[in-house]
């Protein structure tokens, strides 16, 4: 299994493409590094929207990829994703690490 995913043809092809989220499972943790900036300084409402749109976009992926690999109904994994997602931001105690770079 290669460590890293192949960057998808679409945005091999786009200059202007730019990565916005690398996800690690390590055996200790969950690692997250983000790429913020979407929207000038000041305009967070635009860029809460964005990565709720990005998160949307994520979670139907992994539904249709489950649903795919396990015949289930990409519904169904949906609203599964979308229940555990819910819980877990409910109850979440995780401490954070990092911070912003650039002088952001």
């Amino acid at each position: 299994m290669e460590r890293e995913l192949p960057l998808p043809d679409d945005a091999a092809d786009d200059s202007d493409a730019v990565e916005v989220a690398r996800v690690w499972v390590t055996r200790q943790d969950l690692l997250v590094s983000l790429n913020m900036g979407l929207y000038p300084p000041g305009e967070s409402a635009g860029e809460a929207a964005a990565w709720g749109e990005i998160l949307a976009d994520t979670a139907k992926h992994v539904a249709k990829a489950i649903a795919l690999r396990y015949d289930l109904s990409p519904r169904a994994v949906e609203r599964e994703i979308m229940a555990r997602c819910n819980d877990t931001l409910g109850h979440y105690r995780k401490g954070f690490f990092g911070g912003l770079k650039g002088g952001t």
